[in-house]
Parts: structure tokens; sequence; C-alpha cells
């Protein structure tokens, strides 16, 4: 059973959970043909972001711009499973 102990970014989902750096969230993308994509949590240049995990897309999001429409379903340590497209 792995632990692990991340960096709590001070927001939470649309369901109220605590979101922590290295965390996967899924969004509904902002082009709706995308459909629902998902994002580790990362922290850099002072700031969280929002990392898509499909490779063809590399834009980092800031955090807070899709809190509100995000869940959460693992972290990259505990499920590693999840990052894989």
């Amino acid at each position: 059973n792995v632990l692990s102990i991340d960096e709590y970014t001070g927001l939470r989902d649309k369901n109220r959970m605590e979101i922590y750096e290295g965390d996967i969230l899924s969004c509904d993308d902002i082009f709706p043909s995308r459909g629902v994509q998902k994002y580790v949590v990362e922290y850099y240049n002072g700031s969280y972001h929002a990392t898509p995990i499909d490779k063809v897309k590399r834009s980092y999001l800031l955090l807070q711009n899709i809190t509100d429409n995000s869940l959460l379903v693992g972290n990259k340590y505990d499920n590693g499973d999840l990052i894989h497209i």
C-alpha cells in the first residue's frame, strides 16, 4: 500500500474534495469536441497548474481556472494507471 504526501493547493474540485500536487483531475475540455480530459496537478513558476495527460496537447492551465468543473479521480503515485491514454 503506497502512501503519498503532497502539498495542498488550497483549492477544491466540484465535489469540494481538496486538491493536492500530484492529483489527477478529470475535466470537460474547453473545446467540447475533445470531450473529457485528464490533468495532473503540478507546481512550477510560483503557481499550481493542470498539465494535460494527453501528450498531443501540451498546454498548461492555471489550476484555479478549471477547479469548478474538475473532478478528483486519483493521484499519479497511487493511481499511475490513470495517466496512461
